[in-house]
Formats: structure tokens, C-alpha cells, sequence
């Protein structure tokens, strides 16, 4: 290798190790509880709102409600950070449900464990017009996971790295500033 190949590649891993995401146009996610340890960030959260069926009344012929089916599965669009704080975090919390060493599933001995893994995520809306300021948010209540991220590296025109992952909730509530 030339002189010039290495310091090419030196400059490359330098901008690798450098990396960090663009925090302005994310959503700011801590978990009850560790608010003040860790805080991640997410681009996107998707969930089904409210679903309502009806069926026609055989007598009236108008229509009866039949089903109320309340959201029970949350998509986040996690944007990873230097640290790989994304991916730790899930892996930590999957290693509440099942032992990767031995090949085991984890059973709760005791209410206290079985609480340790449901989550609650707050999600910090911003308004982002002029000055940062916290306009609302949403929690998102009693969370369980459903996945570990899946690793994807490969070369491409952003140096973001994201996770879509689901997540089951059992309520989800907001809180507005406004």
C-alpha cells in the first residue's frame, strides 16, 4: 500500500469514528425511570389509531357497533448514535426475557422481574419553528419488544444507521404544553 492509500483510509475510518446523527429533526425518547441515564432518538413512530366496526341492526337497519380495537403495536424508527446506545439498550432488555449463552428463555421469579420488562417510552415532541422548545408528549405505555435490531452495514449516500423496529403496548396517552 502507498502512502497515499493509507492516509485515504486513515481518513476515512477518522470520519466513521466522527459520526454523529443529525439530533434537530428527531424525536428525543426516554424510558420512566432512566430519564436522566440515557435518552435516545427516533425519526418516525407509527400506531394504528382507534378502530371502530359496526354491523346493520336486523330490526332498525342502522348500524350497531360491534368491535372497539385499541391500538396494540407501536413501529419506531430508531436513529442510532456513535455510542450504539440503540442496539445495547434492546439487547440489554431482551437479556431480561432470554439467555443467549445457555439457549434459555428467562422465567420472572417474582412480580418485581416480571415489571422490569415492560417499559414505558416518553416521547418529547418539539416544535422546532424559531427557538427548541417542548410542546408535548406521548407515552407510550407498558412496552414490550419484539426484536433486536437487525445489522445492516453497507456504504451509501447518508452515514445514518436506523432501526424500524415494533413493539407491543398495552395504552399509549398524550400530554400537551400548548
Amino acid at each position: 500500500m502507498t502512502t497515499k492509500q493509507i492516509n485515504i483510509a486513515n481518513e476515512a475510518i477518522a470520519g466513521i469514528v466522527r459520526w454523529r446523527p443529525a439530533l434537530s429533526n428527531l424525536y428525543e425518547v426516554a424510558f420512566q425511570g432512566m430519564e436522566n441515564i440515557s435518552v435516545l432518538h427516533c425519526s418516525e413512530i407509527n400506531f394504528p389509531g382507534l378502530q371502530l366496526s359496526f354491523g346493520r341492526h336486523l330490526g332498525t337497519k342502522k348500524f350497531a357497533l360491534e368491535n372497539c380495537q385499541l391500538p396494540e403495536e407501536v413501529t419506531i424508527t430508531w436513529r442510532e448514535d456513535y455510542k450504539h446506545s440503540v442496539r445495547r439498550f434492546h439487547e440489554n432488555w431482551f437479556a431480561l426475557f432470554y439467555d443467549r449463552n445457555n439457549d434459555k428463555f428467562i422465567s420472572a421469579t417474582n412480580d418485581t422481574d416480571a415489571l422490569k420488562r415492560y417499559k414505558t417510552a416518553i416521547v418529547t415532541i418539539q416544535d422546532l419553528r424559531g427557538s427548541l422548545y417542548k410542546v408535548g408528549r406521548l407515552y407510550l405505555i407498558d412496552m414490550l419488544p419484539t426484536k433486536i435490531p437487525d445489522l445492516s452495514l453497507g456504504w451509501a449516500n447518508d452515514a445514518v444507521m436506523e432501526y424500524q423496529l415494533s413493539y407491543k403496548i398495552s395504552d399509549w396517552k398524550w400530554e400537551w404544553y400548548v
